[in-house]
């Protein structure tokens, strides 16, 4: 459709002000004036001819003078065509302007240019946009001017002051919200945080702090549930002491604090001389003491359970974090079989992967499996899960591809990725160079290639996932099911769903930073793990097979060739959230120090704890079963009842409640067991020596061994 050209606003506007003006150059002309009416009569009928006056030469100007006998009759009908003139002029003029000026409006208006009109104060100046058939109704420009002219009146008419930072983060953040879960704003402060991750690699709690506490503005309770240890974390501890303490040690990473000598279970008492005893030091104001500048020293007062001497650390920052890959080695009842537990993807994990494989090939050979664990694994770096998989595929293999609605003319436009191909520029870096500045020289990445080092038609892959595992690790796990790679097995029908890329973009003037989705992932089948509102899922039924023809389904996710459901316990849950496993293995670990099992005796002592501690109010079961509240709300409902029933029922209920978990004790003797010793022994070991002491235990693990092991291996992939 051609475009209609729009007529010339101004143009129309110059020309009304031209009439306007010629109507009062009209009014102003005087009978005074010496100009002969002989020549004005004659202007004038050639305008008006009903108006022309045939004057005798009496009525003639002579030496320059007017004649004064001329009558009011011939001088009313000279000027009457002049009158007319300016009559129509005025008009004209005046219609002139009135339209000029309501084109311009609406002009303004379609094309977004701000006219007076729109900067006055009026409520019509926002209600006044025009909603166009299938367009927004308002465009960006004008959102971008709505949006400054809100922020202005507020700052200068509204009642109290306004914080115009908080305001522009809670708005920004509110728009980002509203397009998917994973497109967020990240404010100058958090990025700040962020670049100081600086400590001595420990988490720790205060006894008596409850899961509602914050840091960094989210629950201890949810910040605990995201780190990968090998035992569950308590979300509260009791008091150990009347006197004040200070604070527990959670967690103690190797190659930081757990190799300075800090354990969990320790209660740090000073930093750098200064008591943190008390409930003057928050949580924030103590994580605040520990950090500082990379290789400075501080120094830790602590006092360990069982030694009755106070003893001091000194624990050096540095950078930390999580490591990729936790633990690697073999199955001890199959030596054949190997295992590896990713926990994120970050760059480094390519070269970590490899070198696992190295050394457990070294040891054996022939490797009959290999067991890959995503459990957990949230994502992270696209570039190491495309060198991942080239370890398991044939060079120049197809592992899928990034798509958008902007296409190949995008700011970041459509990708392919195959194996064995590491092109820096697909992941936003302009060169191999400028990948290596950008992590410190660091050339490793690049050196390891992305080379087939394992023969699937040899070696079994299983991959093992649970509905955290998302992003990246279902890319990975999309590319090797789709080829019939691997077998995956998990505890959930699928996986996260999380198939989209995102990038983080700085913005100017210090403003912080935008975590932006800029595209959907395919595996080589063609599908999409992203879930899509089903206001959205418009083709999305089509069918997808794997290589060997088995059925995979689009848009939820990864599904799982097997799924295995664990045997769980819901009072072994409750004793770790309510810090009883943790307490007791505290307190049994000062008096036991040498490596064991967790015996009948053992375990009779722990049972014996549980009943003393919920007899004295210290541990409630009941409140930690009801996490809702359910039974407080409706207690504090029922408070002006005057049934004594009713309220008899409730304490009954609770009663049965606790009865119930309380038996679960001989009923959930061996999981309670598992994690009572996993929970007393990492006072002793580090994580990685944990969890390789839990695989034996670990179920899913072990019907991974089985199904390597077994001619189900092939059927599932219908090989």
């Amino acid at each position: 459709m051609k475009n209609i050209r729009r007529p010339n606003y101004k143009v129309i506007l110059i020309i009304g002000i031209y009439y306007h003006a010629l109507s009062c150059n009209c009014f102003i002309i005087n009978p005074s004036h010496h100009v002969s009416q002989h020549t004005i009569c004659h202007h004038t009928s050639a305008l008006n001819k009903p108006f022309t006056l045939h004057l005798s030469e009496s009525d003639v100007v002579n030496d320059g003078k007017e004649t004064k006998d001329t009558s009011l009759q011939d001088r009313l009908a000279c000027y009457l065509p002049t009158i007319r003139t300016a009559f129509i002029s005025i008009c004209a003029g005046s219609l002139s302007v009135i339209l000029a000026s309501i084109l311009l409006f609406r002009y303004s208006l379609e094309n977004g240019d701000q006219t007076i009109y729109q900067i006055g104060r009026s409520s019509s100046s926002v209600s006044s946009f025009k909603k166009d058939k299938g367009t927004s109704v308002i465009g960006k420009k004008q959102a971008v001017d709505l949006y400054r002219l809100i922020l202005q009146e507020l700052d200068e008419t509204y009642v109290d002051p306004v914080d115009t930072e908080t305001l522009f983060e809670t708005t920004t953040r509110g728009v980002l919200s509203t397009l998917d879960p994973y497109t967020e704003y990240v404010s100058p402060k958090d990025i700040m945080k962020r670049q100081q991750s600086v400590g001595i690699g420990a988490f720790v709690m205060k006894p008596g702090i409850a899961p509602a506490d914050t840091l960094d503005g989210k629950s201890v309770s949810s910040l605990l549930s995201r780190i990968p240890t090998s035992v569950k974390l308590p979300n509260k501890l009791h008091s150990q002491s009347q006197n004040k303490e200070g604070y527990r040690v959670l967690v103690s990473l190797e190659g930081a604090a757990y190799d300075a000598g800090l354990r969990v279970g320790d209660e740090i008492i000073e930093v750098d001389n200064e008591s943190i005893v008390g409930d003057e030091y928050s949580l924030e104001k103590v994580r605040e003491k520990l950090q500082g500048d990379v290789g400075t020293s501080v120094k830790l007062t602590i006092k360990r359970p069982g030694v009755n001497k106070i003893q001091t650390i000194d624990v050096e920052r540095k950078q930390v974090g999580f490591p990729d890959i936790p633990y690697y080695g073999t199955i001890d009842s199959h030596r054949d079989i190997g295992y590896i537990k990713l926990h994120r993807f970050g760059l480094n994990s390519g070269v970590k992967v490899k070198e696992a494989i190295d050394s457990m090939q070294s040891d054996n050979k022939n490797m009959k499996g290999i067991i890959l664990d995503l459990r957990d694994n949230t994502g992270g770096e696209l570039l190491p899960a495309v060198q991942i998989a080239s370890f398991f595929l044939p060079e120049d293999t197809y592992l899928g591809s990034s798509s958008s609605s902007k296409g190949k003319d995008g700011l970041y436009p459509d990708q392919s990725y195959y194996s064995g191909k590491l092109d820096v520029t697909q992941y936003g870096y302009k060169s191999e160079k400028d990948f290596i500045i950008s992590h410190q020289g660091n050339s490793d990445i690049l050196d390891v290639g992305g080379k087939q080092i394992i023969y699937t038609d040899k070696t079994n892959i299983v991959i093992l996932v649970n509905k955290k595992t998302a992003s990246a690790s279902e890319f990975l796990a999309g590319a090797l099911q789709d080829y019939d790679k691997a077998v995956i097995i998990g505890t959930d029908k699928t996986t996260y769903g999380k198939g989209i890329g995102q990038r983080e973009i700085r913005l100017p003037s210090g403003g912080g930073a935008m975590k932006l989705t800029y595209a959907e992932f395919q595996t080589p089948s063609g599908r999409c793990v992203q879930p899509k509102p089903k206001s959205f899922q418009k083709n999305e039924s089509k069918e997808f097979r794997s290589k060997n023809g088995r059925l995979i389904k689009n848009r939820s996710g990864i599904q799982v060739d097997e799924k295995v459901t664990p045997e769980t316990s819901v009072l072994s849950d409750l004793l770790s959230s309510s810090g009883a496993y943790f307490d007791f293995a505290t307190d049994y670990s000062s008096k036991h120090k040498s490596d064991f099992v967790v015996d009948d005796s053992t375990y009779k002592e722990f049972k014996s704890y549980i009943l003393k501690e919920q007899r004295r109010g210290n541990i409630k079961l009941e409140e930690e079963f009801d996490s809702d509240k359910l039974i407080e709300r409706l207690s504090s409902k029922l408070k002006s009842s005057k049934s004594s029933t009713t309220k008899q029922s409730i304490s009954k209920l609770q009663e049965d409640i606790v009865g119930d978990l309380l038996t679960d004790l001989d009923i959930d003797k061996d999981i309670i067991s598992h994690e009572l010793e996993a929970n007393i022994l990492s006072r002793l070991l580090p994580d990685s020596e944990l969890t390789k002491r839990r695989l034996p235990t670990d179920e899913l693990v072990q019907e991974a061994v089985k199904i390597i092991d077994s001619s189900r291996y092939n059927l599932i992939l219908n090989r």
